[in-house]
């Protein structure tokens, strides 16, 4: 039989009623038997399908603050702190700054206890903070950090190579997110020297996004900070 009546023959067998195809040889001459094709129909289990889509709707929002998260610190892992930042690269990681505050899960930042500890700056826009108008020599090489406590309404900014400088402060809520910035103390050199802050030297910070190892604060000129946690037990209790 040639091959095209053999593969006619084939398909017309689909609509037999065997349930199971028998291939058999004779010469040079190949017959089919009829068989008749039933997919297999996988069963839905309809508890672990409801279950599934009522966790998707518990952690849909942590899912989408976790990705704007994400989204933030991937923008602003190539720009050294803000420091080689272009323009359009600042106004892109302050959408997606804006973005995540609005997912903020604590609204009353100075009320959560997420926000003491020890922080590592990973971006700002604060040109002096950055050193960005002093020659390279002069600027900040390493980590730079800052320290908040809200039981003893204290902050510190700690930076480390290659100065070592520090300036201690005080803390005054505003609002359950805001302070108002009052610095005390500048420390020259790790210590070597110590300076009285004058009264002028104040400033304002708004706690906009704090989670367990995120913060987001804006200050009283418009900058942006996004700090990482890095010492969640560092505290700065006041001197007897």
């Amino acid at each position: 039989m040639p091959l095209v009546a053999v593969a006619a023959r084939a398909r017309s067998s689909l609509n037999a009623s065997s349930s199971h195809p028998t291939w058999r040889s004779s010469g040079n001459t190949q017959h089919v038997s009829t068989f008749t094709f039933r997919p297999r129909v996988r069963r839905l289990d309809r508890t672990r399908v409801n279950a599934n889509v009522w966790t998707d709707l518990f952690l849909a929002p942590e899912r989408k603050r976790e990705r704007a998260k994400a989204s933030l610190l991937d923008a602003i892992s190539r720009t050294e702190r803000g420091l080689i930042a272009s323009d359009e690269e600042k106004a892109v990681i302050d959408e997606l700054a804006r973005d995540l505050e609005r997912m903020n899960p604590n609204k009353n930042s100075l009320a959560c206890a997420q926000i003491n500890g020890e922080w590592k700056l990973a971006y700002t826009t604060s040109a002096s903070i950055l050193g960005a108008s002093k020659p390279a020599i002069f600027r900040p090489r390493g980590a730079i950090y800052q320290t908040i406590d809200t039981s003893t309404l204290r902050a510190q900014n700690r930076e480390t190579s290659p100065f070592y400088n520090a300036v201690d402060a005080d803390l005054s809520p505003t609002s359950k997110s805001a302070v108002n910035v009052q610095f005390k103390t500048f420390s020259i050199l790790g210590g070597v020297a110590k300076i009285k802050a004058p009264e002028n030297a104040r400033g304002a910070l708004d706690i906009t996004y704090v989670d367990e190892d995120v913060r987001v604060s804006r200050g009283d000129k418009g900058n942006l900070f996004v700090l990482t946690m890095s010492d969640r037990t560092k505290r700065l209790p006041r001197d007897e």
